[in-house]
């Protein structure tokens, strides 16, 4: 957190983009954004070591999540179709 560096990017990025907005505003800003990240990320990584965990046990299978909806569309529509 002491490395200004990333802060100080953020900050002429912002600068270009909105050029009224004050220094004041931008760091609270880039602020909420780095909670944000480091939130869902920590978030990320806590559901990872849980999965990890289930694979190891053979309590589990890794299944891809938009392909899981695909198969419930499909089965929905078979059943819609077939009564």
């Amino acid at each position: 957190m002491s490395d200004t560096l990333l802060l100080q990017q953020f900050e002429d990025t912002v600068a270009v983009v909105f050029p009224v907005a004050t220094t004041e505003v931008v760091t609270r800003v880039h602020g909420i954004l780095l909670t944000k990240i480091y939130n869902a990320r920590s978030n990320e990584f806590l559901r990872s070591i849980g999965k990890i965990e289930c694979f190891r046990k053979n309590k589990a299978v890794d299944v891809n999540i938009s392909l899981r909806d695909k198969l419930k569309s499909y089965a929905a529509e078979k059943t819609s179709t077939t009564m």
